[in-house]
């Protein structure tokens, strides 16, 4: 019950916002682009393993990894942006409000709108492709841990980005570290995959190349984990000693 009225007074929250449309509305167009895409290519192609080749094993996807980094650096920007016009801070600074509630339902928020980017991408291709093309069962075991895979090696950058966006005190800051690591993440895993072992912008394209570097896809998760411990530490750490000033 709390969690539900926790998730209904964000989407309300933000539903004016350009949130809905990037969290709901543009996974799902992207997602039927993609499969349209997918669909010229494979469309008489018999391949046993479909559903993998369809959701990892292609280009369309490392591109759609790029945007999805992309977007949590909007996503987390776009949060606290709302904030701080709405005069949350000063309501929260103002009163006997735990600053460290304040920062873990932001964190929640953000887990929420991510998870809902990935599902919703992932889902709509499975939908289109079984409508369209596919004539294979839909391997719902596969599917679900792809997803939970994605969201998990996704969430230390939601975290760092909203970090981020929190501090700094222009948010287009906060936008450009995210645009540049989602560049930057797959080309230090193609030629530096020792370094991507500890980038955590290098995490999500984990989820289609199979370990590289002979890395357990265990191992990152692992690290992806404890970038989450790290930023949640430091977020609400900092978030308790800063004045007001610093973050309006």
């Amino acid at each position: 019950m709390i969690l539900r009225n926790f998730i209904s007074r964000e989407l309300h929250k933000y539903k004016k916002s350009p949130l809905s449309f990037i969290v709901i509305l543009f996974p799902i167009i992207a997602g039927i682009i993609a499969t349209l895409a997918l669909y010229k290519i494979y469309k008489n192609v018999q391949v046993d393993e479909i559903w993998e080749v369809l959701l990892i094993g292609n280009k369309i996807q490392s591109i759609w990894t790029l945007i999805s980094i992309a977007l949590v650096s909007v996503v987390t920007s776009l949060i606290v942006s709302i904030d701080k016009d709405n005069k949350t801070y000063k309501v929260i600074f103002a009163s006997i409000m735990s600053k460290k509630k304040y920062y873990f339902e932001k964190l929640l928020a953000v887990c929420l709108f991510i998870f809902l980017i990935i599902f919703l991408y992932n889902i709509s291709i499975v939908i289109i492709a079984k409508i369209v093309f596919v004539n294979r069962n839909i391997e719902y075991a596969y599917i679900g841990k792809l997803i939970l895979k994605e969201y998990i090696l996704i969430l230390p950058i939601a975290f760092i980005q909203l970090y981020l966006a929190m501090y700094l005190k222009n948010i287009i800051g906060s936008i450009a570290v995210g645009l540049c690591g989602s560049i930057m993440g797959l080309g230090v895993l193609q030629q530096l995959p020792k370094i991507a072992l500890i980038n955590p912008y290098s995490y999500p394209y984990y989820s289609l190349v199979k370990n590289q570097d002979n890395a357990p896809i265990i191992y990152i998760l692992a690290l992806a984990l404890v970038y989450l411990i790290i930023f949640f530490v430091l977020g609400t750490k900092r978030l308790v000693d800063i004045d007001v000033n610093e973050v309006e």
